[in-house]
């Protein structure tokens, strides 16, 4: 009887510890315990609206057709990209995920086809590249999943004060104008600012054809002046591209992020020089107290 109540007990004991290390496993994924993708992306914008962020794995199980992605294939960090997805017939949500250990994914509401996605990059990453997974559900319903992956841009510098991105997906001349308070416009044609603003990033010049499709301005460690700041993109040229161009163009101060969306048509290309372009914004940078 001894020996049997001690077979009993050691069994008890090795299928508690096994339910406790289960029930462990499961709460820590519930908590989120793991790498975020909040580390690599800091927001995710859909058709305008910022989508929510979903701090579980991301959903598996998924079946039929999956969405479509085109897009930029670079961002620049600190910046974001510009995506078309193209939803199944009859999806009612979309899904973005990172590829690996990371927990949590980003969630919004679709209608229709055609989805614009803003990427936002998490400017202190420390990653060189990344792959999005892209799903959709329709009536709760999840489809099978996509994979696009981005590299990001080595060149472009970041700055924990000021940077402004620009981001496009096509074969053209976009170039971006940073006019700073003195009377400076920072672009192409004066890349080194007086007071230390660097077009870091300059894409497609006169219809070279890099493909890297973003520009960067960013002041790395040195304060910008104070003052009131105008973003303007130009087309200079259309580079024989006859359908619309989409931009998105990001502004990053001292970690306060805004995108701004916007399509060139072709016949618009114009060649320009200093203060030439588009406003798409205009900020006031104040220096921080010492």
């Amino acid at each position: 009887m001894r020996t049997n109540f001690r077979i009993r007990y050691a069994f008890l004991a090795v299928l508690s510890a096994c339910l406790l290390a289960l029930t462990s496993c499961d709460s820590g994924e519930a908590n989120g315990d793991g790498p975020s993708i909040q580390d690599v992306l800091a927001a995710i914008q859909v058709d305008g609206t910022q989508a929510s962020f979903v701090n579980e794995a991301f959903p598996g199980g998924g079946s039929g057709a999956a969405p479509t992605i085109d897009g930029s294939m670079q961002i620049v960090r600190g910046g974001s990209i510009l995506l078309e997805v193209t939803a199944p017939s009859g999806a009612d949500r979309l899904l973005i995920g990172l590829d690996g250990d990371f927990v949590g994914y980003f969630d919004a509401a679709i209608s229709g086809s055609n989805t614009s996605v803003v990427v936002t990059n998490n400017s202190s990453t420390a990653l060189t590249n990344f792959d999005l997974i892209v799903a959709t559900e329709s009536n709760g319903s999840m489809s099978a999943a996509n994979q696009y992956s981005v590299s990001i841009n080595q060149q472009a510098g970041t700055s924990g004060q000021l940077q402004v991105s620009l981001n496009w997906n096509a074969p053209v001349d976009l170039d971006l104008h940073l006019e700073t308070p003195d009377g400076e416009d920072i672009y192409y044609g004066n890349d080194v600012g007086q007071n230390g603003g660097i077009l870091d990033l300059d894409s497609n010049p006169a219809c070279n054809l890099d493909r890297v499709d973003n520009e960067n301005i960013s002041w790395g460690d040195v304060t910008p002046p104070g003052g009131e700041y105008t973003v303007r993109v130009d087309l200079w040229s259309e580079c024989a591209v006859t359908v619309a161009i989409p931009f998105v163009v990001t502004t990053n101060i001292r970690g306060s992020v805004n995108t701004f969306s916007g399509t060139f048509q072709p016949s618009e290309a114009d060649s320009g020089g200093a203060f030439d372009g588009r406003e798409i914004t205009q900020f006031t940078f104040m220096p921080a107290s010492p």
